[in-house]
Protein backbone atom coordinates (compact mmCIF):
# COMPACT_ATOMS: atom_id res chain seq x y z
CA UNK A 1 0.00 0.00 0.00
CA UNK A 2 2.46 2.23 0.56
CA UNK A 3 4.91 1.56 -2.58
CA UNK A 4 1.18 2.12 -4.44
CA UNK A 5 0.93 5.39 -2.72
CA UNK A 6 4.54 6.76 -3.31
CA UNK A 7 3.74 6.18 -6.90
CA UNK A 8 0.82 7.76 -7.09
CA UNK A 9 2.69 10.94 -5.66
CA UNK A 10 5.03 10.13 -7.63
CA UNK A 11 2.62 10.13 -10.56
CA UNK A 12 1.31 13.52 -9.51
CA UNK A 13 4.93 15.34 -8.96
CA UNK A 14 5.54 14.10 -13.05
CA UNK A 15 2.06 15.80 -14.12
CA UNK A 16 3.00 18.82 -12.06
CA UNK A 17 6.70 18.80 -13.79
CA UNK A 18 5.16 18.47 -17.28
CA UNK A 19 3.60 21.50 -16.23
CA UNK A 20 5.93 23.62 -14.79
CA UNK A 21 8.29 22.93 -18.41
CA UNK A 22 5.19 23.66 -20.66
CA UNK A 23 4.61 27.18 -18.69
CA UNK A 24 8.62 27.37 -19.11
CA UNK A 25 8.52 27.01 -22.70
CA UNK A 26 5.10 29.37 -23.07
CA UNK A 27 7.61 31.76 -21.07
CA UNK A 28 10.63 31.79 -23.71
CA UNK A 29 8.25 31.71 -26.58
CA UNK A 30 6.44 35.25 -25.25
CA UNK A 31 9.62 36.46 -23.85
CA UNK A 32 11.15 36.42 -27.27
CA UNK A 33 8.50 37.82 -29.07
CA UNK A 34 8.71 40.82 -26.07
CA UNK A 35 12.64 40.97 -27.16
CA UNK A 36 11.35 41.04 -31.15
CA UNK A 37 8.92 44.16 -30.71
CA UNK A 38 11.32 46.13 -28.70
CA UNK A 39 13.89 45.60 -31.31
CA UNK A 40 11.17 46.59 -33.66
CA UNK A 41 9.95 49.82 -32.04
CA UNK A 42 13.98 50.84 -32.11
CA UNK A 43 14.04 49.98 -35.70
CA UNK A 44 11.27 52.38 -36.39
CA UNK A 45 12.29 55.19 -33.99
CA UNK A 46 15.83 55.37 -35.35
CA UNK A 47 14.66 55.30 -38.89
CA UNK A 48 13.78 58.26 -41.12
CA UNK A 49 10.26 58.71 -42.31
CA UNK A 50 8.48 56.31 -39.48
CA UNK A 51 4.86 56.14 -39.57
CA UNK A 52 3.13 56.67 -36.63
CA UNK A 53 0.81 53.83 -36.47
CA UNK A 54 3.41 51.30 -36.67
CA UNK A 55 5.06 52.51 -33.48
CA UNK A 56 1.90 52.29 -31.92
CA UNK A 57 1.55 48.57 -33.07
CA UNK A 58 5.09 47.88 -32.16
CA UNK A 59 4.21 49.05 -28.40
CA UNK A 60 0.73 47.31 -28.40
CA UNK A 61 2.61 44.11 -29.32
CA UNK A 62 5.23 44.82 -26.42
CA UNK A 63 3.01 45.35 -23.91
CA UNK A 64 0.45 42.50 -24.65
CA UNK A 65 3.85 39.85 -24.46
CA UNK A 66 4.27 41.74 -21.28
CA UNK A 67 0.53 41.18 -19.73
CA UNK A 68 1.27 37.55 -21.22
CA UNK A 69 4.74 37.35 -19.29
CA UNK A 70 2.91 38.30 -15.68
CA UNK A 71 0.04 35.91 -16.31
CA UNK A 72 2.37 32.86 -17.15
CA UNK A 73 4.13 33.54 -13.66
CA UNK A 74 0.91 33.88 -11.77
CA UNK A 75 0.43 30.85 -13.05
CA UNK A 76 3.43 29.70 -11.70
CA UNK A 77 3.17 31.33 -8.13
CA UNK A 78 -0.14 29.04 -7.90
CA UNK A 79 1.59 25.85 -8.43
CA UNK A 80 4.90 26.94 -6.68
CA UNK A 81 3.09 25.93 -3.20
CA UNK A 82 3.45 27.15 0.38
CA UNK A 83 6.30 27.48 2.62
CA UNK A 84 5.16 26.69 6.06
CA UNK A 85 7.56 28.06 8.72
CA UNK A 86 7.96 27.20 12.04
CA UNK A 87 9.89 29.28 14.87
CA UNK A 88 12.06 27.16 17.11
CA UNK A 89 13.34 30.47 18.81
CA UNK A 90 16.28 32.42 19.20
CA UNK A 91 19.80 30.58 20.42
CA UNK A 92 22.47 32.93 21.83
CA UNK A 93 24.05 30.83 24.82
CA UNK A 94 24.98 33.61 27.36
CA UNK A 95 23.75 36.67 25.69
CA UNK A 96 19.78 35.21 26.34
CA UNK A 97 18.75 36.40 29.79
CA UNK A 98 14.97 35.27 31.07
CA UNK A 99 12.98 38.24 30.74
CA UNK A 100 13.89 39.20 26.99
CA UNK A 101 11.97 40.13 24.27
CA UNK A 102 12.44 39.64 20.83
CA UNK A 103 10.41 41.02 17.58
CA UNK A 104 10.95 39.01 14.71
CA UNK A 105 9.17 40.76 11.28
CA UNK A 106 9.98 37.83 8.25
CA UNK A 107 8.46 39.11 4.60
CA UNK A 108 8.33 37.61 1.55
CA UNK A 109 7.01 40.00 -1.30
CA UNK A 110 3.87 41.84 0.28
CA UNK A 111 3.41 39.05 2.54
CA UNK A 112 4.71 39.54 5.89
CA UNK A 113 4.59 37.53 9.81
CA UNK A 114 5.64 39.49 12.72
CA UNK A 115 5.50 37.25 16.52
CA UNK A 116 7.20 38.39 19.97
CA UNK A 117 9.14 35.79 21.72
CA UNK A 118 9.95 36.36 25.64
CA UNK A 119 12.57 34.33 27.28
CA UNK A 120 11.01 32.34 30.64
CA UNK A 121 12.60 31.93 34.10
CA UNK A 122 13.75 28.16 33.06
CA UNK A 123 15.12 29.59 29.86
CA UNK A 124 12.19 28.14 27.71
CA UNK A 125 10.91 31.05 24.76
CA UNK A 126 7.43 30.93 24.45
CA UNK A 127 5.86 33.45 21.26
CA UNK A 128 3.11 35.12 20.21
CA UNK A 129 2.75 33.16 17.02
CA UNK A 130 5.24 30.48 16.52
CA UNK A 131 3.90 29.17 12.50
CA UNK A 132 2.74 31.07 9.63
CA UNK A 133 2.55 29.82 6.03
CA UNK A 134 4.05 32.35 2.93
CA UNK A 135 2.58 31.60 -0.74
CA UNK A 136 5.73 31.12 -2.46
CA UNK A 137 6.48 33.90 -5.19
CA UNK A 138 8.37 34.33 -8.02
CA UNK A 139 11.72 36.71 -7.79
CA UNK A 140 11.19 37.97 -4.12
CA UNK A 141 13.38 37.02 -1.46
CA UNK A 142 13.03 36.14 2.33
CA UNK A 143 13.58 39.25 4.68
CA UNK A 144 14.18 38.67 8.20
CA UNK A 145 14.58 41.00 10.57
CA UNK A 146 14.91 40.92 14.55
CA UNK A 147 14.48 43.51 17.13
CA UNK A 148 14.75 43.39 21.11
CA UNK A 149 12.22 44.78 23.25
CA UNK A 150 13.37 46.97 26.11
CA UNK A 151 11.32 49.01 28.52
CA UNK A 152 10.85 52.08 26.19
CA UNK A 153 12.60 51.47 22.96
CA UNK A 154 13.20 48.64 20.55
CA UNK A 155 16.54 48.17 19.51
CA UNK A 156 17.79 46.62 15.76
CA UNK A 157 19.50 43.62 16.68
CA UNK A 158 19.86 42.41 12.55
CA UNK A 159 18.46 42.02 9.06
CA UNK A 160 19.00 39.15 6.82
CA UNK A 161 17.70 38.45 3.48
CA UNK A 162 17.65 35.03 2.23
CA UNK A 163 17.00 33.59 -1.46
CA UNK A 164 14.06 31.13 -1.52
CA UNK A 165 15.19 29.08 -4.34
CA UNK A 166 17.12 27.14 -1.95
CA UNK A 167 14.06 26.36 -0.16
CA UNK A 168 12.44 23.81 -2.53
CA UNK A 169 13.04 20.28 -0.97
CA UNK A 170 10.85 17.76 -0.21
CA UNK A 171 12.49 17.60 3.28
CA UNK A 172 12.04 19.98 6.20
CA UNK A 173 15.11 22.03 6.59
CA UNK A 174 16.18 23.80 9.44
CA UNK A 175 17.65 27.71 9.00
CA UNK A 176 20.18 29.35 11.32
CA UNK A 177 20.72 32.47 10.07
CA UNK A 178 23.04 34.59 12.46
CA UNK A 179 20.84 38.04 13.42
CA UNK A 180 23.42 40.25 14.57
CA UNK A 181 26.50 41.43 13.82
CA UNK A 182 29.07 39.42 15.47
CA UNK A 183 26.80 36.37 15.33
CA UNK A 184 26.22 36.06 18.62
CA UNK A 185 22.45 35.54 18.13
CA UNK A 186 21.03 33.25 15.67
CA UNK A 187 17.38 32.40 14.64
CA UNK A 188 16.02 28.86 14.22
CA UNK A 189 13.31 28.52 11.83
CA UNK A 190 12.14 24.81 9.99
CA UNK A 191 11.12 25.33 6.71
CA UNK A 192 9.04 23.13 5.08
CA UNK A 193 7.62 23.12 1.22
CA UNK A 194 4.61 21.96 0.22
Amino acid sequence: QQIKAAERYLKKLEFHLAKVDELYDCYLVHQQLREGARTMARAFTTSPGHRKDSITNVKYGYKECSQTLCAIEAQLENMLGTFHCKLKGMAGFARLCPGDVFEVTIRHGPQKWKTKGRIEKNNTQKWDIPEFTFKSLVGDILTIKALESRSFKSVLLGQKNCEVKDLFSANPQLMTISINFNGSLKLSVVITWK
